[in-house]
């Protein structure tokens, strides 16, 4: 079954859209699973200024994809996921076990996410600091390439009139 992949700054509300993309397909009768960087056992929001750290933290989520990607399941990958070349990795474990992949971009204003990470509980919270330096490092998909198409995008914070 589909790979759907989400990404957008840190703090966005993509853990809380996952949430509801989860809950809509638990009641059609899907299996889902998530796969969140948060479920990483020694998870510091401090690790995003360390690139080793960092890198661990990717290796796990793209580890916990691969055991969970099968012919029944819907995996939705909840992480930051803003590095276009490890989104292309994640792409080819998607081509490697035969199944769909979509991108859903989360796009919210830096002062969004600064928002909503001040009503987040404590150990899940980002430093303002590294909030502004993930944003700055940001590599924002792009539908042209092939590991960011289909690309879904949903702004956060902005009410439809």
């Amino acid at each position: 079954m589909p790979l759907l992949l989400v990404t957008g700054y840190p703090s966005c509300g993509k853990t809380t859209i996952v949430q509801r993309i989860y809950d809509y397909f638990g009641k059609k009768g899907k299996e889902v699973v998530i796969v969140c960087d948060d479920d990483y056992p020694t998870l510091s929001r401090d690790d995003y200024g360390n690139a080793t750290k960092e890198k661990e933290l990717r290796s796990y989520v793209r580890s916990s994809l691969q055991k969970s990607l099968n012919k029944d399941t819907i995996v939705i990958c909840d992480a930051l996921n803003y590095i276009k070349g490890y989104r292309y990795e994640l792409f080819l474990i998607a081509k490697l076990c035969k199944t769909t992949y979509a991108v859903l971009y989360c796009h919210a204003t830096e002062e969004t996410c600064k928002w909503l990470n001040q009503h987040k509980e404590e150990r899940l919270k980002y430093n303002d600091d590294i909030i502004s330096e993930l944003i700055t490092r940001y590599e924002k998909p792009d539908p042209r390439n092939r590991w960011d198409s289909p690309l879904f995008e949903i702004n956060v914070g902005k009410s439809e009139k």
